[in-house]
């Protein structure tokens, strides 16, 4: 978002006023990831197996009307229409998603810092459908993309946010090549230049915005290989 933009460079220009930096490429040490043993694989395979069989056999109960299916039905006039959804993914959403769907998608009641906060739901039908308790829990944050702390209530950021936000606005209504471009988004260029210690740089909102729309551009598959472009 622009307003984070805006924070960082701001901090960076603060930061440049105390103390002279010295940007330089860090190198990174390749991770070496242990093999699990085979009996661990087998075993997540065989687990695998076993709830993919029970869920075609609970999706055939539910299809033959021997069980009750808590979720959406389609009507029997509409059979004959080309399904919405490919039948493996209903199979999974229903059966194998749906059970520890608990741990996934909780609803937040506070801001996205190393600690936060969300809403304590229950579930009478396995995962169907959930009710809130109206308790608050503390939680610590091990999912976000909180990176760098800037949402955080204890990150300082606030009033460099606030101030920025008076100055510039909350967004500039369009992409950068369709004059969205702004002055921070070029000293943000210059930064991460700087930093990696190359001529220039471009920046993107998000990593798969920037596979997508670079990707394509330098390398073209031919006969399954990558061939970069001239």
């Amino acid at each position: 978002p622009l307003r984070t933009v805006a924070a960082v460079i701001k901090m960076h220009s603060m930061h440049e006023k105390q103390v002279e930096s010295n940007w330089w490429r860090s190198t990174y040490e390749k991770n070496v990831w242990e093999d699990p043993p085979w009996y661990i694989l087998a075993l997540v395979q065989l687990n695998y197996l076993v709830m993919v069989t029970m869920a075609i056999i609970a999706e055939w109960f539910r299809s033959h009307h021997l069980i009750q299916s808590s979720g959406p039905q389609e009507l029997d006039k509409q059979k004959g229409f080309v399904p919405l959804d490919d039948p493996f993914v209903t199979l999974y959403v229903n059966n194998l998603y749906r059970m520890g769907s608990d741990v996934v998608n909780r609803p937040l009641a506070g801001p996205p810092s190393v600690l936060t906060k969300i809403k304590e739901r229950v579930t009478h039908n396995h995962g169907w459908s959930y009710e809130f308790t109206g308790r608050v829990c503390d939680v610590i944050n091990m999912g976000s993309y909180n990176y760098l702390g800037f949402s955080g209530t204890e990150s300082g950021c606030i009033e460099i946010v606030t101030s920025t936000l008076q100055e510039n606005g909350i967004g500039i209504c369009g992409t950068r090549q369709e004059f969205g471009s702004t002055q921070l988004h070029n000293d943000l260029d210059k930064m991460v230049a700087r930093f990696l210690g190359v001529e220039d740089a471009v920046c993107f909102p998000m990593g798969f915005c920037t596979n997508s729309m670079n990707i394509s551009a330098f390398v073209d598959k031919v006969k399954g290989l990558p061939n970069i472009k001239r």
